[in-house]
């Protein structure tokens, strides 16, 4: 990538130099067998910043076929009872952080419905576990972070659980 004039101008040249490969990324199928689980660390807005860091884990995300749906396991968000965030398209996103540009409050991140995958979750968990799906809640900066450096251009259904 190019040097960027303005350390928040680094966001802008990933978008206009590397997202757009993500675009002819082949999408996972059931013949490529099961995704891995990954650890990704939590997002910070600095990382927008960080030219290093965004193409490396592009480039991570880009190694394997595009997931259908993606279920965000967070230690930022601790809830009990066990709880998922908000399913519908165009999940808003939570902006817990201070002392950013300004330009880090204003991002979005497009997200299709993702209540089929808050159904699954749920379904799975044992009787005994009550899980609450909060109907406004967002994903938080440490899920859209790196949701916005691996996959760009969203259009994967996102849910976000507490721990």
């Amino acid at each position: 990538m190019n040097a960027a004039a303005d350390p928040a101008d680094v966001y802008d040249l990933f978008m206009r130099e590397q997202a757009p490969k993500s675009r002819d990324q082949r999408r996972w199928t059931p013949a490529d067998g099961p995704m891995p689980a990954l650890y990704v660390s939590h997002g910070s807005p600095a990382l927008f910043e960080d030219a290093l860091w965004m193409s490396e884990l592009f480039g991570w995300s880009q190694s394997l076929p595009k997931p259908t749906a993606i279920l965000i396991v967070s230690a930022h968000w601790e809830s009990a009872p066990l709880s998922l965030s908000a399913s519908g398209p165009n999940t808003p996103l939570v902006y817990d952080f201070g002392g950013f540009a300004r330009r880090y409050f204003q991002m979005t991140y497009e997200t299709p419905d993702a209540s089929r995958l808050a159904s699954r979750v749920a379904a799975t968990m044992p009787d005994s576990e009550p899980v609450y799906q909060h109907v406004s809640r967002g994903l938080d900066h440490g899920a859209w972070v790196p949701l916005k450096t691996m996959y760009p251009y969203g259009g994967i259904p996102v849910l976000q659980m507490s721990l």
